[in-house]
């Protein structure tokens, strides 16, 4: 520990790829050509994660926000009522948009929840293969298949899923124009 703490005062980008190789290790990860990352805020540290490790390269999944807040009004940490919901989800959506403009645009792959796993399945499937540059393995296949059926998402289900649709649908409006008033795009399922 010691050693760690003098690397990251003279060198903390070495530090942390050390700290990151260890951490890898411990979990028994030795010789992977890949390592996936799938938590939700670690994109709003994407500039941090490209200097620690800089061929890095991000796929940053989106989903209607509407969908997104009342997915994080059904969990017991999450906001109880739309505007706070709606508002964690637009606080997210910055934060991702400012990390992400500090990335080449070649390393970013920005694509809808509801894309890849309902509506344009394969083509989104595909898109992410080709941008990873990966073949279609019959493990990874089926992991696709059996892991994100389609009606596992279930786009607009907002509507239904929360006591006051009305009111969270105006959150919404509001907090979707200022992301676009500030060059944020958003993504609306079909």
């Amino acid at each position: 520990m010691a050693g760690l703490r003098s690397t990251v005062r003279a060198e903390p980008l070495t530090a942390g790829r050390e700290f990151l190789v260890g951490l890898m290790n411990a979990q028994g990860v030795t010789d992977e050509s890949w390592w996936i990352d799938t938590s939700p805020p670690n994109i709003a540290h994407a500039d941090r994660i490209a200097k620690l490790i800089p061929e890095a390269l991000f796929v940053h999944m989106v989903r209607d926000g509407r969908d997104s807040a009342a997915s994080v009004m059904a969990e017991t940490w999450g906001p109880d009522d739309p505007v706070t919901a709606v508002e964690w989800w637009a606080v997210r959506m910055r934060r991702a948009h400012r990390a992400l403009r500090q990335i080449p645009p070649e390393r970013v792959l920005t694509l809808a929840l509801e894309d890849l796993v309902v509506f344009e399945r394969e083509q989104s499937y595909r898109a992410v293969l080709d941008f990873l540059s990966l073949p279609d393995r019959p493990r990874m296949r089926r992991y696709f298949s059996d892991r994100m059926p389609a009606e596992r998402v279930k786009p607009g289900s907002w509507r239904s899923r929360v006591a006051d649709p009305g009111a969270l649908e105006r959150a919404y409006e509001t907090a979707r124009d200022r992301l676009i008033q500030e060059g944020i795009e958003i993504h609306e399922a079909h």
